[in-house]
Protein backbone atom coordinates (compact mmCIF):
# COMPACT_ATOMS: atom_id res chain seq x y z
CA UNK A 1 0.00 0.00 0.00
CA UNK A 2 2.82 2.34 0.93
CA UNK A 3 4.61 1.68 -2.36
CA UNK A 4 1.40 2.13 -4.37
CA UNK A 5 0.85 5.56 -2.86
CA UNK A 6 4.42 6.56 -3.56
CA UNK A 7 4.01 5.47 -7.18
CA UNK A 8 1.02 7.80 -7.36
CA UNK A 9 3.31 10.64 -6.35
CA UNK A 10 2.26 10.98 -2.74
CA UNK A 11 5.13 12.14 -0.54
CA UNK A 12 6.29 10.77 2.81
CA UNK A 13 4.05 12.96 4.95
CA UNK A 14 1.03 12.31 2.72
CA UNK A 15 1.56 8.54 2.84
CA UNK A 16 1.86 8.62 6.62
CA UNK A 17 -1.34 10.65 6.95
CA UNK A 18 -3.35 8.50 4.53
CA UNK A 19 -2.20 5.22 6.07
CA UNK A 20 -3.10 6.51 9.55
CA UNK A 21 -6.60 7.43 8.35
CA UNK A 22 -7.06 4.01 6.70
CA UNK A 23 -5.86 2.17 9.80
CA UNK A 24 -8.13 4.19 12.08
CA UNK A 25 -11.07 3.52 9.77
CA UNK A 26 -10.31 -0.20 9.65
CA UNK A 27 -10.05 -0.58 13.43
CA UNK A 28 -13.13 1.57 14.02
CA UNK A 29 -15.20 -0.53 11.65
CA UNK A 30 -13.85 -3.76 13.06
CA UNK A 31 -14.73 -2.64 16.59
CA UNK A 32 -18.29 -1.72 15.63
CA UNK A 33 -18.82 -5.04 13.81
CA UNK A 34 -17.35 -7.06 16.68
CA UNK A 35 -19.43 -5.27 19.30
CA UNK A 36 -22.63 -5.78 17.32
CA UNK A 37 -21.84 -9.45 16.68
CA UNK A 38 -20.90 -10.16 20.30
CA UNK A 39 -24.10 -8.49 21.53
CA UNK A 40 -26.20 -10.11 18.79
CA UNK A 41 -27.38 -6.60 17.97
CA UNK A 42 -28.69 -6.89 14.43
CA UNK A 43 -29.81 -3.26 14.35
CA UNK A 44 -26.31 -2.02 15.21
CA UNK A 45 -24.75 -4.35 12.64
CA UNK A 46 -27.28 -3.19 10.04
CA UNK A 47 -26.45 0.45 10.79
CA UNK A 48 -22.70 -0.21 10.65
CA UNK A 49 -23.02 -1.92 7.26
CA UNK A 50 -25.27 0.84 5.98
CA UNK A 51 -22.76 3.47 7.05
CA UNK A 52 -19.50 1.72 6.15
CA UNK A 53 -20.31 -0.44 3.15
CA UNK A 54 -23.29 1.10 1.43
CA UNK A 55 -22.71 4.76 2.25
CA UNK A 56 -26.29 5.32 3.48
CA UNK A 57 -27.77 4.32 0.12
CA UNK A 58 -27.98 0.54 0.36
CA UNK A 59 -31.06 -1.55 -0.09
CA UNK A 60 -32.39 -2.92 3.18
CA UNK A 61 -32.82 -6.38 1.63
CA UNK A 62 -29.13 -6.67 0.77
CA UNK A 63 -28.01 -5.32 4.13
CA UNK A 64 -30.30 -7.71 6.04
CA UNK A 65 -28.88 -10.59 4.00
CA UNK A 66 -25.35 -9.45 4.87
CA UNK A 67 -26.24 -9.28 8.57
CA UNK A 68 -27.62 -12.83 8.36
CA UNK A 69 -24.52 -14.02 6.52
CA UNK A 70 -22.17 -12.49 9.09
CA UNK A 71 -23.86 -14.42 11.89
CA UNK A 72 -23.64 -17.66 9.91
CA UNK A 73 -20.00 -17.05 9.00
CA UNK A 74 -19.06 -16.35 12.62
CA UNK A 75 -20.86 -19.50 13.78
CA UNK A 76 -19.16 -21.54 11.06
CA UNK A 77 -15.72 -20.23 11.94
CA UNK A 78 -16.33 -20.82 15.65
CA UNK A 79 -17.14 -24.47 14.91
CA UNK A 80 -13.86 -25.09 13.07
CA UNK A 81 -11.15 -26.99 14.91
CA UNK A 82 -8.12 -24.87 15.70
CA UNK A 83 -5.92 -27.29 13.75
CA UNK A 84 -7.84 -26.55 10.54
CA UNK A 85 -7.57 -22.82 11.07
CA UNK A 86 -3.83 -23.03 11.75
CA UNK A 87 -3.39 -25.20 8.65
CA UNK A 88 -5.17 -22.55 6.60
CA UNK A 89 -8.01 -24.92 5.79
CA UNK A 90 -10.78 -22.40 6.36
CA UNK A 91 -14.01 -22.59 4.42
CA UNK A 92 -16.66 -19.94 4.73
CA UNK A 93 -20.34 -20.77 4.47
CA UNK A 94 -21.97 -19.90 1.18
CA UNK A 95 -24.34 -16.92 1.29
CA UNK A 96 -28.00 -17.87 1.10
CA UNK A 97 -29.13 -15.92 -1.91
CA UNK A 98 -32.67 -17.18 -1.46
CA UNK A 99 -32.96 -14.81 1.52
CA UNK A 100 -32.44 -11.87 -0.79
CA UNK A 101 -34.97 -13.18 -3.30
CA UNK A 102 -37.54 -13.89 -0.57
CA UNK A 103 -37.09 -10.49 1.04
CA UNK A 104 -37.28 -8.72 -2.30
CA UNK A 105 -40.48 -10.50 -3.28
CA UNK A 106 -42.07 -9.76 0.12
CA UNK A 107 -41.39 -6.07 -0.32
Amino acid sequence: MDQSMRELGIGDEGVRKRVRIMVESFYGRTASYMEALENKDNAALFEAFMRNIYGQSGEAVAIKALVHYMHEAVEGLAALPTSEILAGDVKFVAPKTELIRESASNG
